[in-house]
């Protein structure tokens, strides 16, 4: 079994995150949706998603507009990703809303 190396911190510089946003997941995140919708196989599917750890929001505006009946939450413990992902947005129908809490 391959060990998970875990990422030492967030990336909240914007150099980062920009690099991140740009890297190319394009294909593996449509995959990702091409199979959901066939797992979920209802075009009137609606309810509520919560994508935790949604990074730079390519995800989760690619299930919001693969699922226009649901409403998506997106969490990230990097403001940074969460002004990122604020570029993508809005959508119709989608509020962004980007809160940081630190503990010290």
């Amino acid at each position: 079994m391959m060990q998970r190396i875990l990422e030492p911190e967030l990336m909240e510089e914007a150099a980062q995150v920009k690099a991140y946003a740009e890297a190319g997941f394009s294909e593996p995140h449509g995959h990702f949706i091409e199979l959901l919708k066939a797992a979920i196989d209802d075009p009137a599917f609606s309810g509520f998603a919560l994508d935790l750890g949604c990074g730079p929001g390519d995800v989760t505006v690619r299930f919001a507009r693969a699922f226009p009946g649901c409403t998506v939450h997106a969490v990230d413990g990097s403001l940074a990703m969460l002004e990122q992902a604020g570029r993508l947005l809005p959508l119709p129908a989608m509020e962004s809303e980007a809160k940081a809490g630190r503990s010290q």
